[in-house]
């Protein structure tokens, strides 16, 4: 109101101009206070999505050995707490980092899955080995005899896996 108004209690204007230019003025005064608030606050905004994701970042980080130890914790919640993330919240983005660890993870098959159960390490080396035979048959034959003849770009094992594949879909 205090921006809209003009004049002191009875004042106000009479004629045509004088009523337009106090539209205008009130337009103005309001616009003088609401632009500059709403580009501040998309900046704290957007300052404040950059922080969350640097940290996000740096519980990724944390989490590439699958635990996050008490000093990792601590810092995490030094961090969140000057980015007003509370305790419950950072708990939160550590069980989605471990959700997305495993999702990132899921297509390893460890190594007492295997011992326990050869019948599925069968099938994973089967599902390799049809992959391999895609790769060989759609890409470009040239370009990847190049690359595995490239000393230092494959290993023996490689290339050799490579050549049979190879050869029994020419086949």
């Amino acid at each position: 109101m205090t921006l809209a108004s003009v004049g002191y209690g009875d004042i106000s204007p009479v004629t045509p101009i004088g009523r337009l230019m106090t539209i205008i003025m009130a337009l103005v005064g309001i616009g003088i206070f609401a632009v500059p608030a709403a580009i501040l606050s998309t900046a704290f905004n957007d300052q404040l999505h950059k922080d969350r994701e640097a940290m996000h970042s740096e519980l990724m980080r944390y989490m590439h050995d699958g635990v996050i130890d008490d000093d990792e914790y601590q810092k995490l919640l030094k961090e969140a707490d000057q980015l007003h993330i509370t305790k419950d919240e950072v708990d939160a983005l550590i069980e989605q980092a471990k959700r997305e660890r495993a999702e990132a993870t899921a297509h390893l098959l460890p190594i007492a899955a295997i011992k326990e159960m050869p019948e599925v390490a069968f099938e994973q080396f089967r599902m390799a080995i049809s992959n391999l035979r895609q790769i060989t048959a759609a890409g470009d034959q040239e370009k990847l005899k190049q690359l595995f003849e490239t000393p230092g770009r494959a290993t023996d094992v490689e290339r050799a896996i490579w050549r049979e594949i190879n050869q029994s879909g020419a086949n």
